[in-house]
């Protein structure tokens, strides 16, 4: 009877570790999972503003074409009617 005490005493303490120990390595594969999940959330992140700061570089360089290619035409323009006005001025003070 003694053995068979000591057996289910046994039996109860090793079921009791073997859960232990699967509970901590739950908890550890959850934590590296965890990890892992944040690192890859991260990388993600880094490419995801890499990429838009590409994609802005790319929209800012075609505005300040576009915004050069204004001033040079309203530069072309206001000489245009200084010329307009000179020969106006030029035109009409004879009379």
């Amino acid at each position: 009877m003694e053995y068979f005490i000591g057996f289910a005493v046994g039996v109860i303490i090793g079921a009791g570790l073997a859960v232990l120990i699967g509970y901590l390595r739950g908890r550890s594969a959850e934590a590296r999972f965890a990890a892992l999940a944040g690192e890859a959330l991260d990388a993600n992140s880094r490419r995801l503003a890499e990429t838009a700061a590409a994609a802005l570089d790319t929209k800012k360089q075609l505005i300040d074409q576009t915004l050069k290619n204004i001033t040079d035409r309203l530069t072309k323009v206001s000489e245009y009617f200084r010329q307009i006005e000179g020969d106006r001025k030029h035109d009409f003070g004879e009379i």
